[in-house]
């Protein structure tokens, strides 16, 4: 089990990490991860045991798996590629410019 986590893992990292420039990397990865989480975490089992409760059989908690599985990859089929995106123009053309002289009065 623990070579399937880090088959899921290891390129989820290296996804994530390339979705953000450097400049917004750190919040951008953490926000989505523990929004993903929340939601696929907390969410998930009281959905499955509220849909158990209503059928008496797993049938339906089936059919909200591959809704889910679904949506998923029709939002990873959305990612732009990011391979020869220059993460250092990104940072340049977002970055503030900064006045050199102080400002009148200073």
């Amino acid at each position: 089990m623990n070579s399937i986590t880090g088959i899921l893992f290891g390129p989820q990292a290296a996804l994530f990490a390339e979705l953000f420039s450097t400049r917004v990397r750190y919040s951008g990865v953490t926000v989505s991860y523990q929004v993903g989480a929340l939601f696929g975490g907390a969410l998930a089992p009281i959905i499955a045991t509220a849909l158990y409760g209503m059928t008496q059989t797993s049938s339906l908690i089936t059919v909200y798996m591959v809704a889910i599985s679904v949506i998923s990859l029709l939002c990873f089929l959305g990612l732009s590629e990011t391979h020869r995106r220059n993460l250092a123009e990104e940072d340049h053309e977002t970055t503030p410019h900064r006045a050199t002289e102080p400002a009148p009065g200073v």
